[in-house]
């Protein structure tokens, strides 16, 4: 279809949903999510036909394959305190045990009323960690979701590492996945139809505005699956506005409305130049490849950029231990953020962890001032 835009291509029938991984960033993801569900019901086992991730995109994909929606997940995410995964540990593994981050997704799920095992999803959902013993990525997807998920998303240094149905120790699997695939030839076959939604750092082959990127020479699809007619669009979210475990409340809902607001301005925005790229089909038998022979599938991308420049992690740790800490775009900024604060708005735009934020449209952009806590 020529001038193809995102909203087109995501109402044209159903897709597999990727995710990548980034430090926080189900945040921004969420934010993605709400503006995708502005013009296609995001319904696992229907236009959601199968979910993978990793890390950060683990737990979102997940949590969508668990049968919680969208607006449910904005809420559980906006809910989350440094204190529901905050168990120092000082450790020769890690600064945190990870006991507290297993039981709190595990509480989300319950209470959500959700699947809490691979099993009971609503849909095929597969995710990866990086096994340290065998120095290899491994593809999860079955099992309780709580203990895959933190394995998932186990930053090493950070957390302990995570034992997920006797294997151990698992570890972060951006380690080996920095793009968030590799879970996506295990689940059952479909349509070919993939949507991958990732950071710059995490788009395969990623060389800025106005390069066609490439799908991974790796990525083995298997055989009667999406070969031959493979069609991804990475929505990249470029620039997000950057959270961590010291700013979670502030810049949480921060980062959710900007990606929101980036990603509905693009979906109105023709998707970029396709790339024509090889990938391989195999049959699995038994854990074995075989039987490869190379099959075309084209990749392109649409860019979704929020009005507020990204903060590094450094400068936000440093603003959260001065107390001070400044978002919004320069004077000359072309776009714009629209915040409606909750009950505990402030003088002079300054807002606490209760912000809750909307974004309509674009316009001049003004310097807010929020204080990190």
């Amino acid at each position: 279809m020529p001038n193809q835009t995102l909203s087109d291509w995501v109402q044209a029938g159903p897709f597999t949903l990727a995710l990548s991984p980034g430090f926080f960033g189900f945040y921004a993801q969420v934010g993605a999510l709400q503006a995708l569900s502005t013009v296609v019901d995001l319904l696992p086992g229907s236009s959601v036909y199968a979910c993978c991730g990793c890390s950060s995109g683990a737990i979102t994909a997940s949590f969508l394959a668990a049968g919680i929606s969208v607006d449910a997940m904005e809420r559980a995410v906006l809910k989350m305190q440094r204190e529901h995964i905050w168990d120092l540990h000082l450790g020769r593994t890690g600064l945190l045990r990870g006991g507290k981050m297993v039981e709190h997704l595990d509480s989300v799920l319950s209470d959500l009323g959700a699947s809490k095992t691979f099993e009971d999803c609503r849909c095929p959902v597969g995710v990866t960690a990086f096994h340290l013993p065998k120095l290899r990525i491994e593809v999860l997807r079955s099992g309780p979701l709580s203990s895959a998920l933190s394995a998932s998303a186990c930053v090493p240094g950070l957390f302990s590492p995570v034992e997920h149905c006797g294997m151990w120790p698992l570890v972060d699997g951006a380690i080996g996945d920095p793009a968030g695939l590799a879970a996506c030839p295990a689940l059952p076959p479909a349509t070919g139809r993939i949507l991958h939604v990732g950071f710059p750092g995490s788009i395969p082959g990623w060389r800025g505005v106005g390069h066609p990127s490439q799908l991974p020479q790796g990525l083995v699809f298997p055989a009667g699956g999406p070969c031959g007619g493979v069609d991804m669009i990475s929505l990249v979210l470029d620039d997000t506005p950057t959270v961590s475990p010291f700013n979670m409340q502030t810049m949480g809902p921060v980062a959710v409305a900007a990606t929101k607001a980036a990603v509905i301005a693009a979906l109105t925005s023709p998707l970029g130049r396709a790339g024509n790229v090889i990938l391989k089909e195999s049959n699995a038998r038994a854990g074995h490849i075989g039987d490869v022979r190379s099959v075309d599938a084209r990749h392109r991308t649409v860019i979704a950029k929020p009005p507020l420049p990204s903060r590094s992690f450094f400068r936000t740790a440093l603003s959260f231990l001065l107390d001070e800490g400044e978002i919004g775009g320069s004077s000359d900024q072309q776009s714009s953020l629209s915040t409606s604060h909750g009950p505990d708005q402030r003088e002079n735009g300054e807002t606490g962890g209760g912000m809750h934020s909307d974004l309509e449209g674009q316009s001049q952009c003004s310097s807010k001032r929020v204080r990190v806590i």
